[in-house]
């Protein structure tokens, strides 16, 4: 609602139409309603000083002449024999009244004037365009005779009621006072409360066919007459309305969703599919299958992350067997170099993120145009093809060109961000499916090891007179490294089957063809939707690319960032923790590292799953990002702090404990947030390509990662050996803990679409290996 006043006296007052969204369906029923303004469509009156009372007609809603009998006919029909004048007459009228009862005295001197109108409102749709207009005339009466004190917002929903009385219009005052308060309204109509006073304006008396009051008429009589079903039905309706306010202050969208459809089924229940109509029946269909149903229909991601989680960390466990047996072989009996074993275990474990490099920006192009399902069941495909593969492969270049194709083919991860951010489009609803990603990774990093335990299963029992498969020319005896590898490959044959017969396409030019809704309105919904697609992020016009659009630009070089650093300190992490307390080291084996890192792991799920939303409420998604960020420049040096003990083990294991705890907590908030505004920044009709050129960034660094670590390492060493002044170990720490704080300079000032920061969400993933991330 808006009043100007203009230096030649003229007055115009726009008030916006309105729409129920929980409770009664009118105050008549004693009941409660959360009701707001709706600023698509409104009524705009506008009062000029003149010598004389007019009140001037609209040509299109009080037309006099006529084309055709056609046109008069479909005017009356579709309008009824009386236009928005008589509401300014009416509400004039009351408004005098109202100041003669009252003693209310207009000021000596003030001109006449004419009061004209306009409106957008579709009429006999319940958005209330007979009370917009008197709400509108009123407001520029009460500024025009300086009363806007004399008659408070609290009466003046009564008086706009009043001149609609005048008039027979059936109404009541939910709609009155959303339109003069404005905004998102509860209102309470019980028995013991001031709008009591109300209700005997409440009428079946508007002539049929001409006033949304006419479709309360029958369950209005039903009501009077103490109709048990009925008096039940509005008794439920009115208990929604707080759950719902509670829903609100909470942001707790999916209690509201729930509550909505409820209280849409109840008054379906009362007024019947004729009344509520085909069209708005399809509409709310469509709705409900691309709303609160997503968030269930996205459990193939989540099984397809799982299995991401597992081809991640599975060739770890199986790598350096594999090349230590090809070189054994190659040596024919000589001992085997553990430098050419390390270089071809790297190389080996490296190529996969390399061949992700060169294709993912690529893929992303590709989803943008074809859709997200069938890269999605690409990749799918391609790690049934390539687990298998490396099962099989017979020498080493085979197993790298497996792992080559598993990489180039393999654009999930980017395919599962950008299906993220369109099925889900409240940041809550995504952070949360984020965070179940995380949980995801984090369950697929723990089953990879043990599934790659299941390599020779033959062992001794290889050769004559075993099993047909462990026999001398047997499968497994032959291929020891092949059933950790078909498990993979099966569980992501499973996968494959999940995403193509249950998870929708959410590519918003394609999801009314591939599923979106069941109903015939699905192809105006996505036509409705290309239409309204909003500007990328920023402000910046749809139309502009988005290497073009600041607020892109500046998420993906933080992602690039956040992802370098996180990935560079998890490799540097286990060397530090394997080296000699001499060294600077804490002389750990891999079974006493491992508790700390599952303690991690654990960390980073539970709050990614509770902590992170609570923090996204209350901070907002860049302030989240930067605490993850502030955080993170002590935590690592509290790693290397855990060498201060000498290598007594018990305080070791206490400090790494709590440091593991710290980093979870550092780099699900940046890495989460991260993944957020990334989505957001990014235009809609490129969320694929901008999530492929964060993908190109993320392989690019797992595949660097390993070298740089080791790098930064034998660096420290050299700058400052053991016995020096200065502990070495501090150092490639230290380094991370400064890039840390140089990348949160990345993100001050940064703004989210319409100048603000997005303020809801949850969880959290990343996407290295280690530690349960999702985002690489």
């Amino acid at each position: 609602m808006s009043t100007r006043t203009e230096a030649d006296g003229t007055i115009t007052s726009r008030v916006y139409s309105r729409i129920g969204l929980l409770g009664n369906p009118s105050d008549g029923f004693e009941g409660a309603c959360l009701s707001l303004s709706l600023a698509n469509w409104w009524a705009e009156v506008t009062l000029t000083p003149s010598a004389t009372l007019a009140f001037m007609p609209n040509p299109e809603c009080d037309p006099l002449e006529f084309q055709s009998p056609a046109a008069f006919v479909g005017h009356i029909r579709g309008c009824g024999f009386y236009g928005g004048i008589r509401l300014l007459q009416a509400m004039a009228l009351r408004f005098f009244e109202h100041c003669r009862q009252h003693g209310i005295s207009l000021p000596p001197g003030a001109p006449n004037f004419k009061l004209s109108y306009s409106t957008t409102i579709p009429r006999q749709r319940g958005l209330s365009g007979s009370s917009a207009i008197a709400t509108a005339a009123l407001n520029c009466l009460l500024r025009h005779y300086g009363l806007e004190a004399a008659i408070p917002p609290a009466d003046r929903p009564q008086l706009v009621l009043a001149a609609e009385a005048e008039l027979g219009i059936a109404a009541g005052l939910q709609d009155r006072v959303v339109q003069v308060y404005g905004g998102l309204v509860h209102m309470d109509f019980s028995t013991d409360t001031p709008f009591k006073r109300g209700q005997g304006r409440y009428t079946a008396a508007a002539p049929p066919g001409k006033d949304s009051g006419s479709v309360h008429a029958r369950v209005k009589q039903l009501w009077l007459a103490g109709d048990p079903a009925t008096r039940d039905a509005m008794r439920q309706i009115a208990t929604l309305v707080p759950a719902g306010r509670m829903a609100l202050d909470q942001q707790k969208w999916h209690v509201l969703a729930a509550l909505m459809s409820r209280n849409f089924q109840l008054r379906r229940q009362l007024y019947g599919d004729a009344v509520v109509g085909p069209q708005n029946l399809a509409m709310v269909a469509l709705a409900e299958s691309v709303g609160a149903a997503v968030a269930r229909r996205l459990f193939p991601l989540y099984l397809t992350h799982i299995n991401q989680g597992i081809l991640v960390t599975m060739p770890f466990v199986l790598a350096v067997y594999m090349v230590r047996d090809w070189e054994a072989a190659a040596s024919g009996g000589a001992p085997v170099s553990e430098q050419a074993v390390g270089r071809a275990t790297g190389f080996l474990a490296a190529v996969f993120c390399f061949a992700q490099l060169l294709t993912s920006f690529a893929w992303g192009i590709v989803s943008d145009r074809i859709g997200r399902k069938p890269v999605l069941v690409v990749g799918n495909v391609s790690c049934v093809a390539s687990a298998v593969w490396f099962g099989l492969a017979g020498s080493y270049w085979e197993a790298v060109a497996a792992r080559a194709l598993g990489g180039a083919l393999n654009a999930i991860i980017l395919v599962e961000k950008a299906m993220i951010g369109e099925g889900l489009p409240s940041r809550a609803d995504q952070a949360t499916a984020f965070g179940l990603m995380s949980l995801c990774w984090g369950l697929g990093s723990l089953a990879g090891p043990v599934i790659g335990s299941l390599s020779s299963p033959c062992g001794a029992s290889a050769g004559q007179g075993a099993s047909p498969l462990c026999g001398e020319h047997g499968l497994l005896a032959a291929r020891p490294y092949f059933l950790p590898c078909l498990v993979a490959g099966l569980l992501s044959a499973v996968a494959t089957v999940l995403t193509v017969t249950h998870l929708d396409e959410t590519l918003p030019s394609l999801r009314a063809r591939t599923g979106g809704s069941g109903s015939g309105s699905a192809a105006r919904a996505a036509d409705l939707e290309a239409a309204d697609e909003e500007p990328g992020a920023g402000g910046q016009a749809a139309e502009a690319p988005w290497y073009r659009q600041r607020a892109c630009i500046t998420t993906l070089a933080g992602y690039g960032l956040i992802a370098f650093l996180f990935n560079v300190m998890e490799e540097v992490l286990p060397i530090f923790a394997s080296a000699a307390v001499a060294q600077g080291g804490l002389g750990l084996t891999p079974a006493q590292l491992a508790p700390s890192l599952s303690f991690g792991g654990i960390v980073l799920c539970v709050y990614a799953l509770k902590g992170f939303p609570w923090l996204m409420r209350r901070v907002g998604v860049v302030r989240a990002l930067r605490l993850g960020l502030w955080l993170a420049a002590p935590m690592a040096l509290s790693i290397p702090a855990c060498s201060l003990f000498g290598g007594s083990l018990a305080p070791t294991q206490v400090a790494l404990f709590l440091a593991m705890g710290f980093k979870a907590v550092a780099g699900t908030s940046a890495f989460t947030a991260c993944l957020i505004l990334v989505n957001a920044a990014a235009p809609k009709h490129a969320l694929g390509s901008v999530n492929g050129v964060g993908q190109t960034l993320a392989s690019g660094v797992r595949g660097l990662g390993p070298a740089l670590g080791g790098l930064m390492w034998g660096w420290s060493l050299s700058l400052a050996p053991p016995g020096s002044w200065l502990p070495h170990q501090y150092l490639p720490f230290g380094l991370m803990g400064l890039l840390a704080l140089a990348t949160d300079f990345v993100y001050r000032g940064l703004k989210m679409p319409e100048g603000e920061e997005v303020h809801s969400g949850g969880g959290g993933s990343r996407g290295s290996s280690g530690g349960g991330t999702a985002a690489d």
